[in-house]
């Protein structure tokens, strides 16, 4: 099965992305969790979809076996 999620992810928490600065709100701090559970699925691709004010170009990255589509905002 194949699901693409919206989602507020602290970006600054992935791997290349966002990580030289600090997030300005609060963001979804409980979904790291969730990403951990569905690297737990078989047969489960998770492609989640972020914006982020941290980014200044779009790019991807796979953490949790799961892909990561960030974008800037604006």
């Amino acid at each position: 099965m194949k699901v693409a999620m919206l989602a507020d992810f602290p970006v600054h928490c992935l791997p290349g992305v966002g990580e030289t600065s600090q997030p300005q709100r609060h963001y979804a701090t409980w979904l790291p969790q969730v990403a951990q559970g569905f690297s737990r699925i078989p047969g489960f691709e998770v492609h989640w979809v972020l914006v982020s004010p941290l980014v200044k170009a779009r790019h991807w990255v796979e953490v949790y076996g799961q892909k990561f589509h960030v974008l800037p905002t604006g």
